[in-house]
Protein backbone atom coordinates (compact mmCIF):
# COMPACT_ATOMS: atom_id res chain seq x y z
CA UNK A 1 0.00 0.00 0.00
CA UNK A 2 1.72 3.45 -0.71
CA UNK A 3 1.74 6.09 1.60
CA UNK A 4 1.19 9.73 0.81
CA UNK A 5 3.72 12.08 2.67
CA UNK A 6 2.30 13.79 5.59
CA UNK A 7 -0.14 11.19 6.73
CA UNK A 8 0.42 8.38 9.51
CA UNK A 9 1.70 5.29 8.15
CA UNK A 10 -1.05 2.36 8.77
CA UNK A 11 0.06 -0.08 11.58
CA UNK A 12 -1.48 -3.05 9.90
CA UNK A 13 1.14 -2.29 6.72
CA UNK A 14 4.28 -2.03 9.04
CA UNK A 15 5.55 -5.74 9.44
CA UNK A 16 5.34 -6.43 13.47
CA UNK A 17 8.92 -6.52 14.20
CA UNK A 18 8.90 -2.92 12.84
CA UNK A 19 5.17 -1.66 15.09
CA UNK A 20 7.13 -1.95 18.30
CA UNK A 21 8.54 1.91 17.84
CA UNK A 22 4.57 3.16 17.59
CA UNK A 23 3.52 2.15 20.32
CA UNK A 24 6.06 1.37 23.02
CA UNK A 25 6.82 4.39 25.66
CA UNK A 26 10.46 3.89 24.72
CA UNK A 27 11.58 4.90 21.11
CA UNK A 28 14.77 4.66 19.55
CA UNK A 29 15.35 7.56 16.68
CA UNK A 30 18.31 7.01 14.14
CA UNK A 31 19.55 10.54 13.45
CA UNK A 32 21.93 10.33 10.22
CA UNK A 33 23.20 6.53 11.26
CA UNK A 34 23.01 7.84 14.59
CA UNK A 35 20.85 6.05 17.43
CA UNK A 36 19.26 7.86 20.44
CA UNK A 37 17.07 6.30 22.72
CA UNK A 38 14.22 8.08 24.47
CA UNK A 39 10.37 8.25 25.51
CA UNK A 40 7.32 8.88 23.80
CA UNK A 41 6.43 11.34 26.37
CA UNK A 42 9.37 13.37 25.94
CA UNK A 43 9.24 13.61 22.26
CA UNK A 44 5.55 15.23 22.70
CA UNK A 45 6.24 17.63 25.67
CA UNK A 46 6.35 20.37 22.80
CA UNK A 47 2.89 20.48 20.67
CA UNK A 48 3.02 21.02 17.17
CA UNK A 49 6.89 20.39 16.97
CA UNK A 50 8.34 17.72 14.50
CA UNK A 51 8.65 14.86 17.03
CA UNK A 52 5.09 15.77 18.56
CA UNK A 53 4.15 14.76 14.87
CA UNK A 54 5.85 12.11 14.68
CA UNK A 55 4.28 10.13 17.82
CA UNK A 56 1.01 11.32 16.84
CA UNK A 57 0.67 10.14 13.68
CA UNK A 58 0.57 13.10 11.52
CA UNK A 59 4.49 12.55 10.17
CA UNK A 60 5.00 9.58 7.81
CA UNK A 61 8.00 8.10 9.50
CA UNK A 62 10.87 5.98 7.99
CA UNK A 63 11.19 2.88 10.59
CA UNK A 64 14.19 0.62 10.04
CA UNK A 65 14.12 -3.04 10.38
CA UNK A 66 15.64 -3.01 13.97
CA UNK A 67 12.44 -0.83 14.87
CA UNK A 68 14.03 2.89 15.10
CA UNK A 69 12.57 5.92 13.45
CA UNK A 70 15.19 7.53 10.47
CA UNK A 71 15.19 11.20 10.55
CA UNK A 72 17.69 12.81 7.93
CA UNK A 73 19.39 15.02 9.98
CA UNK A 74 23.09 15.33 11.32
CA UNK A 75 23.22 14.18 14.50
CA UNK A 76 26.64 16.38 15.35
CA UNK A 77 24.09 18.62 18.22
CA UNK A 78 21.11 15.91 18.42
CA UNK A 79 22.09 15.64 22.13
CA UNK A 80 21.06 18.80 22.91
CA UNK A 81 17.90 18.76 21.12
CA UNK A 82 17.04 15.91 23.41
CA UNK A 83 18.37 17.82 26.52
CA UNK A 84 15.73 20.48 25.40
CA UNK A 85 12.62 18.30 25.16
CA UNK A 86 13.95 17.43 28.99
CA UNK A 87 14.17 20.17 31.07
CA UNK A 88 12.25 23.06 28.70
CA UNK A 89 13.55 26.48 30.22
CA UNK A 90 16.41 24.58 32.17
CA UNK A 91 18.29 23.65 29.33
CA UNK A 92 22.01 24.82 28.96
CA UNK A 93 23.12 26.09 25.98
CA UNK A 94 26.34 25.24 24.00
CA UNK A 95 29.54 27.65 24.93
CA UNK A 96 30.30 27.86 21.63
CA UNK A 97 28.84 30.65 18.83
CA UNK A 98 29.23 28.85 16.38
CA UNK A 99 27.50 25.51 18.02
CA UNK A 100 24.86 27.86 18.95
CA UNK A 101 24.19 29.00 14.91
CA UNK A 102 24.67 25.20 13.91
CA UNK A 103 21.76 24.31 16.69
CA UNK A 104 19.14 27.31 15.93
CA UNK A 105 19.25 25.32 12.37
CA UNK A 106 18.13 22.37 13.76
CA UNK A 107 15.63 23.90 16.28
CA UNK A 108 13.99 25.48 13.51
CA UNK A 109 14.02 22.18 11.66
CA UNK A 110 12.19 20.55 14.40
CA UNK A 111 9.63 23.24 14.68
CA UNK A 112 11.28 24.82 18.37
CA UNK A 113 10.61 28.26 18.12
CA UNK A 114 11.00 28.24 22.40
CA UNK A 115 14.72 27.15 21.52
CA UNK A 116 15.37 29.06 18.06
CA UNK A 117 14.42 32.28 20.38
CA UNK A 118 17.24 31.15 22.77
CA UNK A 119 19.94 30.98 20.24
CA UNK A 120 19.12 33.25 17.90
CA UNK A 121 21.63 36.24 17.71
CA UNK A 122 22.18 39.39 15.49
CA UNK A 123 24.63 38.31 12.76
CA UNK A 124 25.50 38.76 9.46
CA UNK A 125 23.17 36.24 8.19
CA UNK A 126 24.34 36.39 4.67
CA UNK A 127 26.39 38.94 1.99
CA UNK A 128 27.90 39.10 -1.32
CA UNK A 129 31.02 41.06 -2.20
CA UNK A 130 30.76 42.55 1.46
CA UNK A 131 33.54 42.00 4.09
CA UNK A 132 32.40 43.09 7.66
CA UNK A 133 35.64 44.25 10.17
CA UNK A 134 35.09 45.93 13.58
CA UNK A 135 34.48 49.21 13.46
CA UNK A 136 38.30 51.48 14.46
CA UNK A 137 38.04 54.73 16.20
CA UNK A 138 41.82 56.39 16.84
CA UNK A 139 42.86 53.13 16.38
CA UNK A 140 41.20 51.19 18.85
CA UNK A 141 38.22 48.72 18.13
CA UNK A 142 34.79 51.06 18.69
CA UNK A 143 32.15 48.82 21.14
CA UNK A 144 29.32 50.63 19.95
CA UNK A 145 29.55 49.54 16.31
CA UNK A 146 28.54 45.50 15.45
CA UNK A 147 30.88 46.03 12.43
CA UNK A 148 31.83 48.05 9.24
CA UNK A 149 30.58 46.84 5.98
CA UNK A 150 33.06 47.58 3.27
CA UNK A 151 32.22 46.66 -0.23
CA UNK A 152 31.76 47.52 -4.07
CA UNK A 153 29.05 48.29 -6.62
CA UNK A 154 26.45 45.42 -6.14
CA UNK A 155 27.89 44.65 -2.37
CA UNK A 156 25.06 43.42 -0.31
CA UNK A 157 24.16 41.78 3.56
CA UNK A 158 21.65 40.83 5.29
CA UNK A 159 21.61 40.55 9.04
CA UNK A 160 20.12 37.90 11.22
CA UNK A 161 18.25 39.15 14.77
CA UNK A 162 17.31 38.18 18.03
CA UNK A 163 13.97 38.08 17.42
CA UNK A 164 12.00 38.40 13.43
CA UNK A 165 9.24 40.20 15.35
CA UNK A 166 10.64 43.20 16.92
CA UNK A 167 13.84 44.10 16.41
CA UNK A 168 15.97 47.99 15.32
CA UNK A 169 19.03 48.36 13.69
CA UNK A 170 21.15 51.76 13.02
CA UNK A 171 23.43 52.02 9.78
CA UNK A 172 26.49 55.03 9.87
CA UNK A 173 27.47 55.78 6.49
CA UNK A 174 30.75 56.17 6.74
CA UNK A 175 34.16 57.01 4.13
CA UNK A 176 34.46 55.23 0.64
CA UNK A 177 32.20 57.06 -1.61
CA UNK A 178 34.95 58.01 -3.68
CA UNK A 179 33.64 56.62 -6.83
CA UNK A 180 30.18 58.50 -6.79
CA UNK A 181 28.84 59.24 -10.20
CA UNK A 182 31.36 56.50 -12.03
CA UNK A 183 28.62 54.26 -13.26
CA UNK A 184 26.42 57.68 -14.01
CA UNK A 185 24.47 60.41 -12.59
CA UNK A 186 22.05 60.27 -10.16
CA UNK A 187 21.66 56.55 -9.79
CA UNK A 188 20.87 55.17 -5.80
CA UNK A 189 24.06 54.79 -3.95
CA UNK A 190 22.38 53.00 -1.42
CA UNK A 191 19.51 50.67 -0.18
CA UNK A 192 18.28 50.17 3.25
CA UNK A 193 15.22 48.11 4.27
CA UNK A 194 14.26 45.03 4.76
CA UNK A 195 13.83 41.68 2.90
CA UNK A 196 12.68 37.99 3.48
CA UNK A 197 15.55 36.16 4.79
CA UNK A 198 15.54 33.77 1.68
CA UNK A 199 16.66 36.42 -0.47
CA UNK A 200 19.29 35.98 -3.34
CA UNK A 201 21.79 38.56 -2.45
CA UNK A 202 23.85 37.70 -5.30
CA UNK A 203 21.12 37.69 -8.32
CA UNK A 204 22.06 40.67 -11.14
CA UNK A 205 20.73 43.85 -10.78
CA UNK A 206 17.86 44.75 -12.88
CA UNK A 207 16.91 48.44 -14.47
CA UNK A 208 14.21 49.59 -13.60
CA UNK A 209 12.13 52.76 -14.90
CA UNK A 210 12.96 56.13 -13.04
CA UNK A 211 11.64 59.76 -13.24
CA UNK A 212 12.43 62.53 -11.13
CA UNK A 213 10.10 63.39 -7.85
CA UNK A 214 9.32 66.96 -9.16
CA UNK A 215 6.72 68.03 -6.55
CA UNK A 216 6.51 71.35 -4.26
CA UNK A 217 8.93 69.56 -1.28
CA UNK A 218 11.22 69.10 -3.94
CA UNK A 219 14.69 71.72 -4.23
CA UNK A 220 13.44 72.14 -7.78
CA UNK A 221 10.35 74.37 -6.37
CA UNK A 222 10.95 78.16 -6.45
CA UNK A 223 8.46 78.91 -3.95
CA UNK A 224 8.63 82.50 -5.52
CA UNK A 225 7.38 81.32 -9.00
CA UNK A 226 3.88 79.35 -9.46
CA UNK A 227 4.22 76.21 -10.39
CA UNK A 228 3.03 76.33 -13.94
CA UNK A 229 5.30 79.57 -14.38
CA UNK A 230 7.13 79.04 -17.41
CA UNK A 231 10.34 79.74 -15.83
CA UNK A 232 9.69 76.96 -13.26
CA UNK A 233 8.80 74.48 -15.65
CA UNK A 234 11.93 75.50 -17.47
CA UNK A 235 14.00 74.75 -14.46
CA UNK A 236 12.21 71.27 -14.24
CA UNK A 237 12.65 70.35 -17.63
CA UNK A 238 16.58 71.16 -17.61
CA UNK A 239 16.88 68.63 -14.76
CA UNK A 240 14.08 65.83 -16.03
CA UNK A 241 16.86 65.44 -19.05
CA UNK A 242 19.67 64.60 -16.36
CA UNK A 243 17.61 62.51 -15.29
CA UNK A 244 18.30 58.75 -16.26
CA UNK A 245 15.41 56.90 -17.69
CA UNK A 246 15.99 53.78 -16.23
CA UNK A 247 17.96 53.09 -12.62
CA UNK A 248 20.05 50.03 -11.59
CA UNK A 249 18.29 47.96 -8.58
CA UNK A 250 18.70 44.77 -6.76
CA UNK A 251 15.73 42.31 -7.25
CA UNK A 252 15.26 41.32 -3.55
CA UNK A 253 13.84 44.94 -3.04
CA UNK A 254 10.71 43.50 -4.63
CA UNK A 255 9.68 41.70 -2.31
CA UNK A 256 10.61 43.78 0.41
CA UNK A 257 10.57 47.77 1.63
CA UNK A 258 14.17 50.07 1.16
CA UNK A 259 14.84 53.22 1.44
CA UNK A 260 16.79 54.38 -1.65
CA UNK A 261 19.62 57.45 -1.08
CA UNK A 262 20.78 59.47 -4.35
CA UNK A 263 23.10 62.11 -4.31
CA UNK A 264 21.73 64.11 -6.68
CA UNK A 265 23.20 66.55 -9.44
CA UNK A 266 20.52 69.30 -10.82
CA UNK A 267 22.45 71.45 -12.76
CA UNK A 268 24.13 70.60 -15.80
CA UNK A 269 27.30 72.91 -15.22
CA UNK A 270 27.69 70.91 -11.49
CA UNK A 271 29.78 67.30 -11.17
CA UNK A 272 28.84 67.42 -7.47
CA UNK A 273 25.74 66.73 -5.80
CA UNK A 274 23.28 69.65 -5.20
CA UNK A 275 20.07 67.69 -3.79
CA UNK A 276 20.13 64.14 -1.88
CA UNK A 277 16.83 62.63 -2.31
CA UNK A 278 15.73 59.91 -0.05
CA UNK A 279 12.75 57.31 -1.83
CA UNK A 280 10.55 55.35 -0.01
CA UNK A 281 10.15 51.97 -2.23
CA UNK A 282 7.70 48.95 -1.42
CA UNK A 283 7.47 46.19 -3.50
CA UNK A 284 10.47 47.18 -6.19
CA UNK A 285 7.86 49.94 -7.43
CA UNK A 286 10.01 53.65 -7.68
CA UNK A 287 6.63 55.15 -9.86
CA UNK A 288 4.72 54.88 -6.38
CA UNK A 289 7.49 56.90 -5.23
CA UNK A 290 7.46 59.74 -6.65
CA UNK A 291 5.51 61.86 -4.13
CA UNK A 292 6.27 64.05 -1.52
CA UNK A 293 5.03 61.47 1.37
CA UNK A 294 7.74 58.62 -0.40
CA UNK A 295 10.46 61.26 -2.00
CA UNK A 296 12.30 62.95 0.30
CA UNK A 297 14.33 65.76 -0.74
CA UNK A 298 17.28 66.79 1.87
CA UNK A 299 19.72 69.69 1.55
CA UNK A 300 22.67 67.92 2.73
CA UNK A 301 23.93 64.44 2.44
CA UNK A 302 22.36 61.57 4.77
CA UNK A 303 25.03 60.41 7.68
CA UNK A 304 22.91 57.84 8.88
CA UNK A 305 19.95 55.54 9.16
CA UNK A 306 17.70 54.05 11.20
CA UNK A 307 14.91 51.37 11.38
CA UNK A 308 12.49 49.63 13.63
CA UNK A 309 10.24 46.54 12.97
CA UNK A 310 7.33 45.13 15.01
CA UNK A 311 4.53 42.15 14.20
CA UNK A 312 1.87 41.19 15.84
CA UNK A 313 -0.39 38.70 15.31
CA UNK A 314 -2.46 41.13 12.69
CA UNK A 315 -0.33 43.05 11.02
CA UNK A 316 3.32 44.69 10.21
CA UNK A 317 4.81 48.05 10.93
CA UNK A 318 8.68 49.21 9.76
CA UNK A 319 9.51 52.38 11.11
CA UNK A 320 12.53 54.14 9.00
CA UNK A 321 14.38 57.74 9.72
CA UNK A 322 17.71 59.15 8.47
CA UNK A 323 19.32 62.43 8.54
CA UNK A 324 22.43 63.97 8.30
CA UNK A 325 25.28 63.46 10.32
CA UNK A 326 24.72 64.95 14.09
CA UNK A 327 21.32 65.84 12.57
CA UNK A 328 17.64 65.76 13.27
CA UNK A 329 15.95 63.12 11.08
CA UNK A 330 14.86 64.68 7.48
CA UNK A 331 13.17 61.28 6.85
CA UNK A 332 10.56 59.53 9.25
CA UNK A 333 8.21 57.04 8.23
CA UNK A 334 5.57 54.66 9.49
CA UNK A 335 4.70 51.98 7.19
CA UNK A 336 2.07 49.29 7.20
CA UNK A 337 3.38 46.21 5.34
CA UNK A 338 -0.09 45.12 4.85
CA UNK A 339 -1.44 48.40 3.32
CA UNK A 340 1.87 48.60 1.09
CA UNK A 341 0.83 45.02 -0.45
CA UNK A 342 2.96 42.96 1.29
CA UNK A 343 2.91 39.69 3.68
CA UNK A 344 3.54 40.51 6.93
CA UNK A 345 3.79 37.14 8.31
CA UNK A 346 7.17 36.74 6.00
CA UNK A 347 10.64 36.08 7.81
CA UNK A 348 11.76 39.68 7.14
CA UNK A 349 15.49 40.42 7.79
CA UNK A 350 17.25 43.91 7.83
CA UNK A 351 19.25 44.54 4.53
CA UNK A 352 21.72 46.88 3.08
CA UNK A 353 22.88 46.91 -1.09
CA UNK A 354 25.73 49.20 -2.01
CA UNK A 355 24.92 50.86 -5.79
CA UNK A 356 28.85 52.24 -5.40
CA UNK A 357 31.66 51.28 -3.24
CA UNK A 358 30.82 52.03 0.22
CA UNK A 359 31.56 51.21 3.99
CA UNK A 360 28.52 51.36 6.53
CA UNK A 361 29.02 51.46 10.47
CA UNK A 362 26.32 48.76 11.92
CA UNK A 363 24.56 49.12 15.34
CA UNK A 364 22.17 47.04 16.47
CA UNK A 365 19.14 48.62 18.06
CA UNK A 366 18.80 52.52 17.81
CA UNK A 367 21.94 54.61 18.44
CA UNK A 368 20.62 58.31 19.45
CA UNK A 369 24.32 59.34 18.97
CA UNK A 370 24.34 58.93 15.28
Amino acid sequence: MNKQPGQPVPTESVPAAKRVCLKSGRIVLNVGSEKFETSRETLSSFPNSYFESLTSGRLSIDVQEDGSIFIDRSPKHFAYILEYLRNGSRFRLPDSLDARDELLLEAEFYGLPGLAAKLRRFKLLDSHYMSCKPKLKNGVVDATFFGALTGPRHAAAIFEVQNPDSFEISFATLDGWDDNFRHGKNMPNMFFGIVPSDSCLSADWEFAPSRLPSHRESPLYNPRLQWSHPRQLAAISACEALWPKQIEVPPAISRGICLALTDSVLQVSVDEADGFLCQLVANGDFEKALDPEHSIWSERPIGWVQMSFARSKNAATLVIQAGEDGGHSQVYAELDLAQLGLDYNAPYRPVVFYGMKASTGIVEGFDHSL
